[in-house]
């Protein structure tokens, strides 16, 4: 207890404050403890139940959201305009405790080479055909779905294996549908076809492809070589016959430029011979 003497000058510094509230300083000791327990248990709540899907992936929630959603719960990586479906959202979402499961599928893009031996064209000619192509897992939302069922928590070397059968089992249907020249010569249209077909499977497995491009195409029987051939032949005799033509009609035109030069001589000798004549016989009627 403070004297009397002290009293004034430990009122005047603030002293008797601190005496005279020890209990308000314990309450707001608790308050702030509360206060830092309240946001460290929001921050685990978060942590544990808040996910955040990145651009290059997709989160699966499945559980309790696939009763009203009709399958898995679907988060994509960046935003979708227009899209309607329910069961698709966009960048995060929270899962719900003890109800449902989150994974996460891969939505990169692989590059897949292709290399076919023996694809058999129409007159039974064996082909080797190699393509690069570039595959991902669908963004759609409702052909993710097959993806989910197919390639959820499988290795990204699985997604590339079906990925390459199936575009492998694609090429050999298209080459069995068209000639070993139209397969080399007009390759867009040959990757193009082989696209078109590929899409049905592709989609049924929740794949997309983004390009496909045709590298090279070859046999081991030389067919292919004995097709350039002639047309090189071709060339190099339409290219020798132009030659032929053009000294051809140079040499004609420098033949009739002599004859025209011997016809304009030959006039002209005329005409001095007669006006030689007409001289000579004028002179001899001067004479006589």
């Amino acid at each position: 207890m403070l004297s009397p003497l002290l009293s004034p000058l430990a009122a005047g510094s603030g002293l008797s404050l601190l005496a005279a509230a020890p209990g308000e300083l314990t309450n707001v000791a608790i308050a702030a403890a509360a206060t830092s327990i309240a946001i460290l248990l929001a921050l685990v709540v978060v942590k544990r139940f808040r996910y955040v899907c990145r651009p290059s992936e997709a989160l699966v929630f499945a559980g309790r959201s696939q009763r009203s959603h009709g399958g898995p719960r679907v988060i994509l990586g960046r935003a979708r305009k227009g899209d309607d479906n329910p069961g698709s959202g966009q960048g995060g979402a929270w899962r719900l405790p003890f109800v449902e499961r989150v994974d996460r599928i891969d939505m990169r893009t692989h590059s897949i080479d292709i290399i076919v031996q023996n694809a058999y064209s129409t007159g039974n000619i064996p082909l080797r055909i190699h393509a690069i192509a570039n595959v991902k897992v669908h963004s759609d939302p409702k052909l993710i779905r097959n993806a989910i069922e197919r390639f959820l928590n499988q290795s990204p070397d699985e997604i590339r294996r079906v990925a390459q059968q199936t575009l492998e089992g694609a090429l050999r249907e298209v080459v069995a549908k068209m000639t070993p020249e139209k397969v080399n010569s007009d390759r867009l249209t040959f990757a193009k076809s082989l696209s078109d077909t590929a899409d049905d499977d592709l989609n049924k497995l929740g794949l997309q492809l983004d390009t496909l491009k045709i590298q090279s195409v070859s046999d081991d029987t030389g067919y292919l070589d004995s097709l350039g051939r002639p047309q090189i032949a071709a060339a190099l005799r339409d290219a020798e016959n132009a030659e032929n033509q053009a000294r051809q009609e140079i040499a004609e035109s420098q033949a009739l430029a002599n004859e025209v030069a011997s016809v304009a001589k030959a006039e002209a000798e005329t005409a001095i011979v007669r006006q030689r004549n007409a001289l000579t016989q004028l002179e001899a009627e001067l004479v006589g």
